[in-house]
This record gives C-alpha cells, structure tokens and sequence, in this order.
C-alpha cells in the first residue's frame, strides 16, 4: 500500500463483504459481519497477502477494527430487528482501496460466494453455524457453543430472570439464587441432558491448549451441575456467559488470533492474570453457597433421619405389645 493510499487488500475486503450483501437487498448485522470477513478471508489469505486482523472472541472470529483505516465502516442501531448492530459502508469508490488485482479479484469472487450463499438467510444462525463447521479450533468451542444455544432455547423463571435480580452479587442462597421459590417450566427440563453437555465439555476440553484456564474450568463445570441440581437454570445461563467472557479473555483471543499486532497480543497476555482472578472471585462465591446450601440439607437430612428412627421405635415397640 502506498503512501497516498489509506486502504488497503484488509479494508477492501471488509468493504466487499457489506458491498455484495447489500447488493442482494441483505442488511449486515455486525455478528454475521465478522463471520463472513473471516470466511473470505480463510478462502483468499493463502494465496494473497491479505493482513486481516481476527480473534476468536467468544462465539466466533471478529475483525478487531482498531487496526484497520475502517473510517469508511458504520455502525447502526435501531428498529431494524433484534439482531443489534448493523454495518454498513460510506459512498466509497472501489478503486480507494489499493491492492493487486488478482487479489481484488479473488476477494470479490469470495465475497459473492458468500453473499449467493447467504442472501436469504434472515437470521444469523446459518452463518454462525457454516463458520462453525469451518472455523472453530477445536471440538471444544464446538460443544460450548451447542450448550450456550441450548441454554439460550430454555424458557425457565428463576432467580437470574426476575427484573429485581442483581448480576455479580452474591448474598445466600435464597437470596441470589431464590432456592425456596417455585420455578416455572422447570419441569420440562432436561436435567440429564444439560449434564451430558458439561461431560461432553469435560472431556473434550484440551487442558495443554488452555492450561491457564484449566482449574478455572474443572471448578466451573462442578458449579455449573450443582445449578442444575436445584433447578437454578437462569443462573446456569448467566453463569455460562460470565465463564465464556473470561475464557474469550485469558485464553481464546490470545492462542487463536490472526495478524493481531505483537504489542496487543503483549498487553492481553499481561492482562490474562487478572481476568483469570475476576471470573475466581465469582467461583468462590458460588462455591461458597453452593457448601453452605449442602451444609444445611446434611443437617436437616440427619435430622430427619434420626427422627424416622426414633419413630421407628415407637412403632415396633407399639407393635409389639399387640
């Protein structure tokens, strides 16, 4: 790229993207917008130079824009649906963007595929599972995200769905996670399903990939069962997204990143500690109620115990006059 120009092979490509969806009448929402740049760029990069700077952040790659000259890229929110953000572009011309042109044209011609391929998708899912099938590091990322949509198609009342519910407060038992309430739909619930999801997460998770994060994970999953054990669904979803948050953080941006800045990847991994503490905090907590909540039911089960006993020998006793 040459000193006059301020766009280059990266920036052409986000533009196509957009450029070839709107052509077929199709809005961008910035979820799909990072999956498909992501998508070309898998296609084009290995036979161009195209610097594309991605990380996988939670449920997919995303473009991280700061280093790119993307001023030409805008984000709009709205009534336009439920899908958040949308990007759109700014009337460019195609030819502000200097690249080679057989990498322009091995840029477009992946963009069409794409935007041919997607143009009667009215949601996102569809993108976000083909870049799944094609992207996703390990089968590990695979199950969360299977568990996270799972958990999302549940419709449970507890403690976590209350208007009055406190995220990141942990006070007891009853009060954060409402254990005396009676909880509707709870019913319908597949309990052993949503622990096969953790065991399948157990298993597949590779510890060499992510030993920082690998007690943090063990403690989780343990938790994560005991919220199942008392029904506390709305919390198991909350406290899922709070786990993928600091595991997108500490682990994920960082081992699967693309043409990220050196001196960036420096400061995520200077910060990895202190997320890593943050999400422990959290655990601690739960973990602390969780053994309180236990506690009790040993005393009351011992209790009833001993009462049954002592019942019991009233009645043989009784018994045994007759």
């Amino acid at each position: 790229m040459s000193a006059e120009s301020e766009y280059g092979a990266a920036e052409f490509l986000c533009f196509e993207v957009i450029r070839q969806m709107e052509n077929r009448g199709r809005e961008v929402p910035e979820t799909s917008f990072n999956k498909l740049c992501s998508l070309v760029h898998q296609e084009v990069s290995n036979e161009h130079e195209v610097d594309l700077p991605l990380k996988w952040y939670q449920y997919g790659n995303v473009v991280d824009l700061r280093f790119l000259n993307a001023d030409f890229l805008r984000h709009e929110s709205g009534d336009w649906g439920t899908r958040g953000t949308r990007i759109t572009i700014d009337d460019i011309a195609s030819s502000a963007f200097e690249l080679s042109a057989d990498t322009r044209e091995a840029i477009t011609d992946a963009a069409q595929s794409l935007a041919n391929q997607f143009q009667y998708s009215y949601s996102t899912e569809e993108i976000k599972d083909f870049s799944y099938e094609t992207q996703a590091p390990n089968e590990f990322i695979i199950v969360m995200n299977e568990f996270r949509s799972h958990l999302d198609s549940m419709d449970a009342q507890d403690a976590a769905a209350r208007d009055e519910y406190v995220p990141n407060v942990d006070v007891s038992f009853e009060d954060i996670f409402g254990a005396t309430e009676e909880r509707t739909g709870s019913s319908e619930i597949d309990d052993d399903e949503l622990r096969s999801y953790l065991t399948e997460l157990t298993e597949a998770f590779p510890e060499d990939t992510y030993p920082h994060m690998s007690g943090a994970f063990y403690r989780w999953q343990a938790v994560c069962r005991s919220l199942i054990r008392y029904n506390l669904y709305g919390e198991l979803r909350e406290f899922q997204k709070e786990f993928w948050r600091a595991m997108s953080r500490a682990e994920l941006r960082i081992k699967h990143s693309e043409n990220i800045p050196p001196g960036q990847l420096r400061r995520w991994i200077e910060e990895r500690e202190e997320h890593i503490e943050e999400f422990e905090q959290r655990l601690e907590a739960k973990e602390a109620v969780i053994r309180k909540q236990r506690d009790d039911e040993g005393v009351l089960n011992q209790y009833a115990s001993s009462f049954d006993t002592a019942v019991q020998s009233v009645y043989d006793r009784l018994t045994a006059r007759d």
